[in-house]
């Protein structure tokens, strides 16, 4: 995701999505794993747009995410990457993979990994103490 960031890919999708709007779902962006691609799709019906780049993809599916924390996470991981918390990136990027079912059962799981994501990324944000942090 570096590459889009550096090329503006992020903002540009950003762009198409509207900051209050009348549908709930259009706030989103679907990111979808597929073949060996990433592709990011966001609209307010009006304008769509598409982008995608290549990548090393293990487990293919797709997830809608909320654009505007999306694009917060993506800035604050990519800034601080390092060998160090690159574990922890990943824990944090594999999140939505545990999200699966459908009524209570996928409410249930969706506390459970808001859970997780709190407790991981506070030690993202901790400060580095020269070890390399590596999974609860």
């Amino acid at each position: 995701m570096d590459g889009w960031m550096r090329f503006g890919i992020l903002s540009a999708i950003g762009g198409v999505v509207a900051a209050k709007p009348s549908i709930p779902i259009l706030a989103n962006i679907l990111l979808e794993a597929t073949g060996d691609e990433i592709i990011l799709t966001a609209t307010d019906l009006t304008v769509s747009m598409r982008a995608s780049c290549e990548a090393r993809i293990e487990k293919e599916g797709a997830i809608t995410l909320p654009a505007r924390r999306l694009f917060q996470l993506v800035r604050e991981l990519t800034s601080g990457l390092s060998v160090a918390n690159h574990g922890l990136a990943i824990e944090l990027a594999s999140l939505p993979e545990d999200i699966r079912g459908y009524g209570h059962v996928k409410e249930n799981n969706l506390k459970g990994v808001r859970v997780k994501w709190q407790g991981l990324l506070a030690r993202w944000r901790a400060p580095q103490d020269g070890q390399a942090q590596h999974a609860a």
